[in-house]
């Protein structure tokens, strides 16, 4: 079962001069961030350690096109 931590939504950026801001994020679901602080074989829980992800949502498959859901312990 997949989670997802920090949820970022409906993300836009207005350039200095523009009258509209532009969308640049529907949406981005972070459950957790691969850190090689070594050779990258270790792996190591930097946001979840900390206590980010309280808040935990459900993901579904569909939610990750093209990308890999792991479980967070």
């Amino acid at each position: 079962e997949s989670e997802a931590g920090l949820v970022l939504e409906n993300i836009s950026y207005q350039p200095k001069g523009e009258a509209q801001p532009i969308k640049v994020l529907t949406s981005a679901k972070l459950g957790q961030i691969h850190v090689p602080y070594d050779d990258g074989k270790a792996e190591y829980d930097d946001l979840t350690g900390a206590g980010f992800g309280q808040g935990l949502m459900k993901m579904a498959p569909g939610e990750c096109p093209g990308g890999t859901i792991k479980t967070v312990k």
